[in-house]
């Protein structure tokens, strides 16, 4: 063995569980973080003998371009081949969740490396692509998908694993990883069938053509059961960081935890903590994801990357003769996507609006090199081509479109967005979107609220068991919140404000307090019908009944008279007639250009 395939056989012997000193675990911390254990049924359910259609599906799900094992076969084979090989194939599964042992031949695994770099010069700089037995896949699929079945509803939008992390099980090792799967209540047999696939494995370096056997080494851990309460507190980074003020008490919480999870876990260099987290050490202001992460208003000096990328796109098709069809396609399809992501995020100002349509229409009637002139309005330009138009998408009509999606989402309470979440629990509290103050917040925020008597007109409430309306401030009645139509009603009849309207429904039918008041009986002479035994739901005005972002353009986007001309342009040759059709209305049109 040379030096070259030794120094990679160290690395990855070392990453994949080599000799480390052994290293205390306090699982403690783990008993008073977590608020789920599988039940006895979830537990015993695991342990289930695994049937032939199991197996088959488990399979079946592997996908037939994957990488093959070590033994050459992939899942197409075997797929190709059930009927021949599908019976022992599922009594060799069956047989290894019967007594817990996994053949060497099955549980090995080639490492096979490519390059990261044109020209690699440490181990680092190859990624490494694991190639597993199409037996030893299946098996781990099982595994995972009986996991998900029973920890899937405990899952949160706000929880987040991190796959393919170099540092996955170094973090305690194999050790704390059997242990915390004891804390959740998950059976020792099912322990051990994972103890079997982790511990048991041998790995091949293939490199340069040949390959480097070798075992990856046991990782020694001991368990103590010493108290360290406070420990748990780094299980709770994100929601500390989520929920926290910005105050000296809050930040050294925070500083505290990272503290004690450096403590736990070893990793005491920052840069290792960074490498881990997968965080990159920066500097305010920054852009995350790719735009700026600001709270005040958005300046034209924080969308210079947006005016910078789109000039970079005009400059690459300068030494191209483009034509103004191209250009106009070129506009459609590629430039008037670039401002979409940041469209959706901000409410862009009107300064920068002005400054992307400019270069628009420079680019499509000028092109690249700067010669020409506006023939037409950019307005005109924007309209549908029924109308006269080329069918751009407006910035401002763009814009506004997308930023409905948010408002869709908040009036919708959709649970699966952190965003939603914390809108309605530290902006909108108990009030609802339509009662809230929109003159407190920010300005993107007061510009958002601005939008939603737009948002008003197009949404219809089905009243179901009343659940998810508020009684006073939803806008489920037809004259809008109740709330601003007859203030009195809280006091006449004893509902508080924020009661939900499941307060005057019994078994779907409405059921209100003090009927004899003036102001209740008006309510009562328009209530809308009951929907029994479903929830409440809130739809979009429009044959799908569901929100698109086309549909709420419509809503924004001026309309005029069709032309009379559409109809008559050829495909091929729109553009010019396209042209024609503006530029001949008048022969003033004819002096002004100086040419058609």
């Amino acid at each position: 063995m040379n030096e070259v395939t030794e120094e990679f056989v160290t690395y990855f012997q070392t990453l994949l569980g080599g000799t480390r000193a052994q290293r205390e675990i306090n699982l403690d911390f783990l008993r008073l973080a977590i608020n789920y254990c599988l039940s006895q049924e979830e537990s015993n359910k695991l342990c289930d003998p695994i049937t032939d259609s199991e197996i088959r599906d488990a399979m079946f799900d592997i996908a037939e371009d994957s990488a093959p094992g070590p033994d050459g076969y992939t899942s197409a084979f075997f797929k190709a081949s059930w009927s021949v090989v599908g019976q022992k194939i599922s009594a060799a599964i069956r047989e290894f969740f019967r007594s817990g042992k996994i053949l060497k031949q099955i549980n090995a695994t080639l490492l096979v490396l490519i390059p990261k770099v044109q020209m690699p010069s440490q181990v680092a700089d190859y990624r490494p692509i694991s190639c597993c037995n199409v037996i030893y896949k299946t098996i781990t699929k099982l595994i995972v998908n009986w996991i998900q079945q029973v920890i899937i509803k405990e899952i949160t939008s706000q929880v987040h694993y991190q796959s393919g992390s170099s540092e996955s099980l170094r973090f305690g090792g194999m050790g704390f990883l059997l242990e915390a799967l004891k804390l959740f209540n998950f059976p020792t047999r099912f322990i051990s069938w994972i103890e079997q696939c982790v511990s048991t494995a041998t790995f091949s370096v293939s490199l340069n053509g040949s390959t480097m056997v070798f075992s990856r080494l046991e990782v020694f851990v001991r368990v103590t059961q010493c108290h360290h309460t406070s420990l748990f507190l780094s299980w709770k980074l994100g929601t500390l960081c989520y929920d926290t003020e910005a105050d000296i008490n809050s930040i050294q919480v925070i500083k505290d935890t990272l503290s004690e999870f450096a403590a736990l876990s070893g990793l005491k260099d920052k840069q290792q903590m960074i490498d881990v987290l997968g965080f990159q050490e920066g500097f305010l202001p920054v852009r995350y994801l790719g735009v700026p992460l600001i709270s005040s208003r958005l300046k034209i000096a924080d969308c210079k990357p947006l005016i910078d990328k789109l000039d970079s796109r005009i400059a690459g098709w300068s030494h191209l003769n483009l034509s103004f069809a191209r250009r106009a396609q070129l506009i459609q399809s590629v430039l008037s996507t670039l401002h979409s992501y940041w469209a959706s995020i901000f409410i862009l100002p009107k300064g920068i609006i002005k400054i992307l349509e400019a270069k628009l229409r420079k680019f499509l009637w000028q092109g690249a090199t700067g010669r020409g002139q506006a023939k037409v309005a950019w307005d005109r330009v924007c309209q549908q081509k029924e109308e006269g138009g080329l069918g751009f998408r407006s910035i401002l009509v763009m814009n506004k479109a997308l930023m409905m999606k948010h408002l869709w989402k908040i009036v919708r309470q959709d649970r699966n967005s952190i965003w939603v979440a914390w809108i309605l629990r530290h902006r909108l509290h108990n009030d609802s979107l339509w009662t809230f103050n929109g003159s407190i917040g920010s300005w993107g925020w007061k510009k958002l609220i601005k939008l939603r008597h737009v948002l008003k007109n197009r949404l219809i409430y089905q009243v179901g068991s009343g659940n998810l309306f508020k009684l006073w401030q939803d806008i489920w009645y037809e004259q809008g919140p109740l709330c601003f139509s007859y203030p009195r009603g809280p006091t006449i009849t004893g509902l508080p404000l924020g009661s939900p309207l499941s307060s005057v429904l019994q078994h779907g039918q409405w059921h209100w307090p003090a009927q004899n008041d003036t102001e209740i009986l008006e309510i009562m002479a328009h209530l809308p019908h009951v929907h029994q035994n479903t929830p409440d739901a809130i739809t979009w005005r429009s044959s799908s009944v569901q929100f698109s972002v086309q549909s709420a353009i419509q809503l924004f986007q001026p309309r005029t008279n069709r032309v009379a001309w559409h109809g008559l342009l050829h495909s091929r040759k729109n553009s010019l007639q396209w042209k024609i059709g503006f530029l001949v209305g008048t022969m003033d049109v004819y002096y002004v250009t100086g040419s058609l």
